[in-house]
């Protein structure tokens, strides 16, 4: 996308698109949030993503500070501006680990 490719671009725009619909649709239906969180593959590592997520939300209280949003970590975060209604996470993930200890836990029943 950075180096001009249209379908890229328009890749990123349509998941940016279709996760800012769900977030707006569940702060709508759950009369506001305390937090939005951000996590899995997409949600920590791309600032970019994130950033089209919250871009117009500000008027469902979810405003995020491009600085915070654009720091690399593996610790969890915070990235919303200090005046933001609602808090804003990236919440590191480790999925590899939860599959092996369900899948341990399943073998485990199943060898009794």
């Amino acid at each position: 996308m950075q180096q001009g490719d249209d379908k890229c671009r328009l890749a990123v725009e349509m998941v940016a698109y279709n996760i800012k619909k769900y977030v707006g649709a569940y702060v709508a239906a759950l009369d506001g949030i305390d937090a939005l969180c951000f996590t899995g593959g997409i949600g920590e590592n791309s600032a970019l993503i994130r950033e089209i997520v919250c871009s117009g939300l500000d008027g469902m209280g979810l405003n995020i500070d491009p600085t915070k949003n654009n720091k690399r970590s593996n610790e969890p975060r915070g990235i919303a501006t200090n005046s933001s209604a609602a808090r804003i996470f990236v919440i590191p993930t480790n999925e590899e680990y939860v599959i092996a200890s369900d899948t341990y836990k399943i073998v485990s029943e199943l060898a009794k």
